[in-house]
């Protein structure tokens, strides 16, 4: 196992654990002295897990540009006005290493890296203004409006998750053919 299916596997192992907590929540197992705590504190480990998925697709990315001849990659990635992912598959198509356009949930994956963006640039899931139109666009093109609380706030659910790690498990898979 290399260290790509330990993190996704360590990921699927957490979503599991915080949907029994939820059961068991809603099965009245479990009882919570502050649910506005709760909710957000669940909130926060769900956008966590988002922008830590989205990481091992961006480092992956970077692995891959490094594999190739270091000085050609260092030059062409420094003089980039790009910056993560985008920098890595600009530098990735332009040496016809990786053909995106076949990759199998690239698309969507692009989308929750946008959400992963806004999740990182604001505060704990709280969409800046100047970023809300994006963001409300984010969310309406991946089909998970309600996760956008009050029109202001990122609530990501463990459904919503889920799907996450299906596509960046998936990338990541796909990926891997072009080691």
């Amino acid at each position: 196992m290399d260290i790509y299916e330990h993190e996704l596997s360590a990921y699927e192992r957490e979503i599991h654990a915080i949907k029994d907590e939820s059961e068991r929540y809603a099965r009245g197992e479990v009882k919570i002295d502050n649910l506005t705590h709760y909710g957000l504190a669940m909130s926060n480990r769900i956008n966590l897990m988002a922008v830590g998925l989205c990481s091992l697709v961006e480092v992956f990315m970077y692995e891959l540009a490094h594999d190739e001849d270091t000085k050609q990659m260092v030059k062409k990635l420094k003089d980039s006005k790009e910056s993560g992912v985008s920098k890595f598959k600009n530098y990735l198509s332009e040496t016809k290493r990786v053909n995106f356009g076949t990759l199998k949930g690239w698309d969507k994956f692009q989308r929750i890296y946008d959400l992963r963006n806004s999740i990182v640039h604001s505060y704990s899931g709280l969409v800046e203004t100047c970023q809300l139109e994006k963001v409300k666009k984010v969310v309406k093109a991946l089909n998970i409006e309600p996760s956008l609380v009050g029109g202001k706030r990122i609530r990501l659910s463990v459904e919503v998750i889920t799907e996450f790690h299906a596509v960046i498990k998936e990338v990541v898979s796909g990926l891997r053919n072009y080691t």
